[in-house]
């Protein structure tokens, strides 16, 4: 009986461990939710199957735990562990396309989808990988990684086309779904408020862009394009925590007898279709211990947003959108000194600003099969800041609103043709203490644009006529205009070239507002003309592809002139203008005249695997001359400007860094790269802020150790930062970045620094 007992308990034992399971599904494509075939399907390095034609596949397995890697051309890499214990399973998983960067579509330089190959002006994009990837915790933070693009404390310049003003009248239109989102009175940004966890794509337009967007756009435009649900729901979230290092000169440090500055916030996102009705809710918290004293901020928002697909009117869909943001932040404008109280706040004291933003915005849009679109669009935008009552007793809070409404027809005639027709009429109103009264306004535009695509030819032409009210009627002096042609020399070169026109309307904040910045006086001046201004481009476009890798190196050559260019100046102003300031100094915006930057630009961006090795990347070098021609009369004529181009690269002559623009980065190096391997990435982005040569002088000389500071720089500042991650599991990814990793002392504006190095960890929960 032992011996009987013996074999069977082997036999048993023999037979669990050979039974075996059959493994089977389709796998699609995340993106499209099509079959992905051809795919490898590994366990371990053997190969165990392989996806046909419809995205099939079956395998055997014994009973146990396996993780599987699932791997084609075209896609990233798919870990999925898989448990056999049946004989029988189905699973359908889904596999992420990487991104082919020659046949990007964007919407932004036309209003339609178009491949970013054949557009005529420059155009980046970012997508949602590199936002999550660095942890970028507002917009500022991810299109500060765009080549030729940098936030200078909230205020967007590109391609030096844009000095310092405290983000007042910004010359970068900022969009949220192709609908302009800028502030009420003051024109600016709001950075925070933009919902970057939504963002399916962001586009980076350089150069003009008014005829499409209106003022503000003389410079470019940075539009937020949100995603829909795909057929099967998504979630994600992110958690993070972060500690600021000490700097390297220990004296700076305020907080020795208080906590570490820090950071931690939560991020969140879910996608789902309900039958006929699209939902997209996400947003985040966000806690900051700044290492600016009294510069913390503390902020909650939420997005939401909606669509039913009409079954009984095809084409025909519509919903609302509501963004909604609560935030209180201390607002840190000059240092105390450039030395050991670098962090402290000038004045001793930093002004506390709450919020209160909500954008309700409803749209319907009715599209044929035949490619005729209707859009309309609507938004609800209120601001509510409200007063510091303790620094200012008798209040400088605002209120402000806005609503926009903007109809767009598109239709395609002759195959070869398409134009795009709207409208756009917004209405506003506005009260503060800092400015005397109420304040209304509105703003009418016509615009129309038409396109040729064929073959390899794209070419563009397009009007807008606007108006503005602020008091008193305002026109453009004449209809705004813009061209360009794209021609396909070769199968992955393209040539480009375009001009576009410009204005910028002034706003409440730089007519009216009499307000404080550490203490400094800022003065309105209610005689500023609007500016105007035009944008020329030269560029190429060469794409290449080494094995799985695709990308594309871009070189442009742009010119770019202003007229009436306002220009925040700080000097003495005769007479005192403001009770209480015997001296009449401070800021105050002015029409400075005349004004050309132009430069050139090489780029490069690209996605694919290399090997078994997945590696994106996206960087370029920037070079600029921003010159004030009512200061340099020689470098009105176009040789004399090139010459001087030319022989300022490496320093500028100490006669023609007077005439220069104040407050721009001639140079600038941006590149970000990072490669992933299985479970396992690692990204590097590497940083060069060339050296504010222009500074005001009397704020160079009024405040405390910025003359000093500016002389150590010398040409620029050096920054790197460092990232790993670590896909635990199907749902988990944990990451680990260190940034300024050299703990480098810089200020990219002038009397603020910047972080000194930083530590944070990310997990991030994904499940589709």
């Amino acid at each position: 009986m032992r011996f009987i007992a013996i074999i069977l308990f082997f036999t048993t034992a023999f037979a669990a461990h050979a039974q075996q399971g059959v493994v089977h599904g389709i796998l699609n494509d995340a993106a499209t939710q099509q079959p992905a075939p051809y795919v490898y399907i590994k366990n371990g390095k053997q190969v165990i199957a392989v996806t046909d034609s419809l995205g099939r596949f079956r395998f055997n397995l014994p009973y146990g735990k396996y993780s599987l890697s699932f791997e084609g051309i075209g896609y990233k890499t798919l870990m999925r562990t898989v448990t056999v214990s049946q004989p029988d399973m189905e699973i359908n998983p889904d596999i992420e396309p990487y991104t082919n960067v020659l046949t990007q579509v964007v919407v932004s330089a036309s209003r339609h989808e178009k491949k970013i190959s054949q557009e005529v002006v420059s155009l980046n994009i970012i997508k949602p990988d590199l936002i999550m990837n660095t942890n970028s915790v507002d917009l500022a933070d991810v299109v500060n990684r765009v080549p030729g693009v940098n936030v200078v404390d909230g205020q967007p310049t590109i391609r030096g086309g844009v000095g310092f003003s405290y983000n007042t009248g910004s010359r970068v239109m900022v969009l949220l779904d192709d609908m302009p989102l800028m502030g009420p009175e003051v024109g600016d940004v709001q950075w925070r408020f933009l919902p970057i966890e939504a963002a399916d794509q962001i586009e980076v337009v350089k150069g003009t862009n008014s005829v499409l967007y209106g003022s503000s756009a003389l410079n470019g435009s940075i539009n937020v394009r949100t995603g829909w649900p795909t057929k099967k729901p998504e979630t994600k979230v992110t958690f993070f925590q972060g500690v600021y290092q000490n700097p390297k000169r220990l004296q700076q440090v305020w907080w020795k007898t208080g906590s570490q500055p820090n950071q931690s916030g939560t991020f969140f996102s879910h996608k789902q279709q309900f039958g006929n009705f699209d939902l997209v809710w996400t947003g985040n918290i966000y806690t900051q211990n700044s290492y600016l004293q009294q510069a913390d901020n503390n902020r909650a928002r939420m997005y939401i947003k909606t669509r039913y697909r009409d079954q009984k009117i095809k084409g025909l869909s519509y919903g609302v959108n509501i963004n909604m943001l609560m935030e209180k932040t201390g607002r840190f404008y000059l240092w105390q000194d450039g030395d050991t109280n670098i962090f402290k706040p000038y004045g001793g004291e930093a002004d506390q600003f709450p919020f209160f933003m909500l954008s309700i915005d409803p749209h319907i849009t009715y599209e044929k099969k035949n490619g005729t679109r209707h859009a309309l669009k609507m938004r609800y935008y209120d601001l509510v800041r409200y007063p510091d009552k303790i620094r200012f007793p008798i209040g400088r809070g605002a209120n402000a609103q806005i609503l926009a409404i903007d109809y767009s027809f598109k239709k395609i005639f002759f195959k070869n043709f398409i134009s795009t027709t709207g409208t756009y009429l917004t209405f506003w109103g506005a009260h503060s203490n800092n400015y005397p009264g109420k304040f209304k306004g509105l703003s009418g535009a016509a615009y129309s644009q038409l396109e040729y695509l064929k073959s390899r030819w794209s070419a563009v032409a397009g009007f807008r006529y606007e108006i503005n009210a602020l008091g008193v009627l305002k026109k453009t002096p004449r209809p705004l205009f813009r061209s360009g042609i794209n021609y396909k020399v070769a199968k992955k070169t393209h040539l480009r070239l375009s001009y576009g026109e410009g204005y910028r309307f002034p706003t409440i904040a730089e007519r009216y507002v009499q307000d404080l910045a550490s203490d400094l006086p800022i003065y309105p001046n209610s005689d500023l003309k609007s500016e105007f201004g035009w944008s020329g481009e030269f560029g190429v476009n060469q794409g290449f592809t080494v094995g799985g890798f695709n990308g594309y190196i871009d070189y442009a050559a742009y010119w770019m002139e202003y007229t009436d260019m306002i220009e925040y100046t700080f000097k003495q102003w005769y007479p005192p203008q403001q009770p209480g300031d015997p001296l009449g100094l401070g800021f105050k915006p002015i029409n400075i005249g005349r004004a050309r930057v132009a430069g050139m630009e090489a780029s490069i961006s690209g996605e694919g695997k290399i090997g078994n090795v997945l590696v994106r990347t996206l960087g370029g070098f920037t070079y600029s001359y921003p010159i004030n021609l009512v200061y340099d009369t020689a470098a009105r004529t176009p040789s004399n400007y090139v010459k001087k181009f030319f022989s300022n690269t490496k320093k500028a002559d100490s006669a023609d860094v007077i005439n220069m623009l104040p407050y721009r980065n001639r140079s600038l190096l941006k590149w970000d790269i990072d490669a992933t391997y299985k479970r396992f990435t690692i990204g590097y982005s590497i940083f060069f802020y060339g050296v504010n040569e222009n500074i005001d002088l009397f704020l160079l000389y009024l405040v405390p150790g910025l003359k000093r500071f500016q002389e150590r720089v010398g040409p620029g500042d050096w920054i790197h930062n460092i990232r790993f991650q670590w896909k635990a599991s199907n749902v988990i990814t944990a990451g680990f970045m260190v940034n300024n990793l050299l703990n480098h002392e810089y200020a990219i504006r002038p009397a603020k620094p910047d972080a000194p190095r930083n530590f944070l960890v990310q997990v991030r929960y994904e499940i589709r």
